[in-house]
């Protein structure tokens, strides 16, 4: 399959996606919103540590906060519900149309290339690779909006508050990556989706092709071992999946124990800055709402990296479309 620059891959994907321009803008604008606002408690909770260390709080100021930490929460929450809501109806809508173009397609072709591509991988094609586009505009398109968003929101806010402890959490977060980049294997994830694909579409291709050719071995009493196609598709399909699994499981738990333990690599900053703290109370106020803000990350870092996994996943499909 070959190769094309990462600006390539996005636009044909917008391409697909925004064949319905009004659900997806709004779907898109809705999961910006919503990507803002979900650091808005986080900010919330900074100034109520400020106030309540340094003495300075009284009830109107924490409950002023607290408002305004459960109206950021709410907004995040609502405006992704919206636009989730917006980009179901394009995906939709879309696959729809995507499978209306396809059959069409598929019915000018000629014979020779049905009987060359087999009908497993038509079946997969009309099936399970609409169904993928689909799923990716409903579900994971404003997720990718807001993996967009959430880092540099991410960076400017652990840099902003306290440099040293939010060059302590990146260097955290970029040792974890190492360990994802080394998973991915030699060539990239781009490469391991391409062969995935293509054996797990030969795989279906032969797998199809032998089912409904049972009736033809009940009648001639031959063994499914006849089918050679078969047998050589599941043993490629093997001999792929199970070192790419294997090298998988040697990295991949690093990367989540590290992401997931960002805190850790706090109290070594924390011990190297406090010495030149100029005062506690507001030391303590930074230092308490990193260890606040650390645990996010195990949920933000390995959903943006599910979502660039998906988005090549994607990709892939579009490409055989």
């Amino acid at each position: 399959m070959h190769t094309e620059s990462r600006f390539t891959i996005i636009r044909r994907i917008l391409a697909v996606a925004f064949q319905k321009p009004l659900c997806m803008t709004g779907s898109v604008l809705l999961a910006v919103i919503s990507s803002l606002t979900y650091f808005v408690p986080y900010l919330a909770v900074w100034q109520l540590l400020q106030t309540l260390l340094t003495g300075s709080s009284n009830s109107a100021v924490v409950l002023r906060l607290g408002v305004i930490a459960f109206a950021g929460a709410a907004v995040n929450v609502l405006s992704y519900f919206a636009s989730l809501m917006l980009s179901h109806v394009a995906a939709f809508q879309t696959a729809y149309d995507l499978r209306l173009q396809l059959a069409d397609k598929l019915a000018r072709l000629p014979l020779g290339w049905h009987m060359a591509q087999g009908t497993g991988k038509q079946f997969h094609l009309m099936g399970a690779g609409t169904e993928k586009i689909q799923s990716f505009i409903a579900h994971k398109l404003p997720d990718m909006v807001a993996s967009v968003v959430y880092p540099v929101m991410m960076v400017a806010l652990i840099l902003s508050i306290d440099w040293r402890f939010g060059v302590a959490m990146a260097i955290g977060i970029a040792i974890a990556y190492v360990f994802h980049y080394l998973s991915m294997g030699r060539g990239g994830a781009r490469h391991m989706m391409d062969l995935y694909y293509d054996a797990l579409d030969e795989m279906e291709n032969a797998a199809v092709e032998c089912v409904r050719g049972v009736t033809v071995l009940k009648a001639f009493g031959r063994r499914v071992g006849a089918f050679r196609k078969l047998q050589d598709a599941i043993g490629d399909y093997t001999d792929m999946v199970i070192p790419y699994t294997r090298n998988w499981e040697k990295h991949m738990p690093w990367f989540f124990t590290l992401v997931g333990n960002a805190y850790l690599f706090l109290i070594p900053a924390a011990l190297l800055a406090a010495p030149d703290a100029a005062r506690w109370p507001d030391f303590a106020a930074r230092f308490l709402f990193y260890l606040i803000l650390a645990p996010s990350l195990a949920s933000v870092i390995p959903k943006i990296g599910r979502i660039m996994e998906e988005f090549m996943r994607v990709n892939t499909e579009v490409q055989r479309l």
